[in-house]
């Protein structure tokens, strides 16, 4: 199914876009949170983890662009590969460490995997259908891939895909090139000619991929683009798809479940 973008939101670490039009690094590759909306209260506000508030806002920009459209019953689909870690870590270092064993139920709620757009759909009241799509690093590919799907059945679709840094994640990725990175997307879909995620690599002008080094059980070295965002703004599901809407032009492509998106430059 191929799609039209209506509209999209990134959020990149500061000094982000700097880096991708000059590939220097993202020295402090954290994102900047948002200032409480309005239309949000300070309760729900303050029960949202950081990914949740970085969605809201996105979601109420394009609400606010978009107020022809049906948001209460449009779907939403979320692409994370690694979830709501810190939430997960706490709630689990509070039974570890406390000798009475209890976990925090509000680290609880908020450390599964729907809790982002969870807590969207409830403050903005989205009773439309709601989705998590987890695909390692191809998150973003496969959310992108089933946001088009959904348009077979409604007029529009949102796709977000985000991840946030925090200590557990800095870790795991201590052993690769470049840093732990976060950053969250959303894109406005309808259906047009536009947008289509291929499956499979092109065999004619077959895209570089922007992947910075070959996983540890990959033995075939894989070709690297001229822009890799793992490297600029850091390691994360949604760093592919960010700099491929920040730019410009590119070319969704998937190959063996590894790849990320390509992103050319402007």
């Amino acid at each position: 199914m191929k799609g039209h973008i209506l509209g999209h939101r990134v959020a990149l670490p500061e000094g982000a876009q700097h880096a991708l039009a000059s590939g220097e690094l993202v020295h402090d590759p954290k994102l900047l949170l948002p200032a409480r909306p309005a239309a949000v209260s300070a309760s729900a506000w303050r029960r949202m983890t950081r990914l949740a508030r970085l969605l809201t806002s996105q979601v109420l920009d394009l609400q606010a662009e978009h107020p022809d459209l049906s948001w209460t019953q449009l779907p939403l689909v979320w692409g994370t590969a690694m979830g709501e870690v810190a939430p997960s870590t706490s709630f689990l270092d509070r039974i570890l460490t406390n000798d009475d064993g209890r976990g925090s139920p509000t680290a609880f709620q908020n450390s599964v995997y729907n809790s982002t757009p969870g807590h969207v759909s409830m403050v903005l009241g989205m009773r439309g259908l709601s989705e998590t799509v987890c695909a390692g690093q191809v998150s973003g590919l496969a959310a992108l891939h089933r946001g088009l799907s959904l348009l077979r059945s409604h007029e529009a679709v949102l796709v977000a895909v985000g991840e946030d840094l925090c200590p557990p994640i800095q870790r795991s990725w201590s052993h690769a090139a470049g840093p732990a990175g976060e950053a969250v997307v959303s894109v406005l879909l309808s259906r047009g000619e536009g947008l289509e995620v291929r499956w499979g690599l092109e065999s004619v002008e077959a895209p570089v991929l922007c992947r910075q080094v070959p996983m540890a059980w990959e033995t075939a070295p894989l070709p690297h683009a001229d822009l890799v965002p793992e490297r600029v703004c850091g390691h994360s599901s949604a760093a592919g798809l960010a700099t491929w809407l920040t730019l410009g032009k590119g070319t969704l492509v998937e190959v063996d479940g590894l790849t990320a998106l390509t992103a050319w430059r402007r």
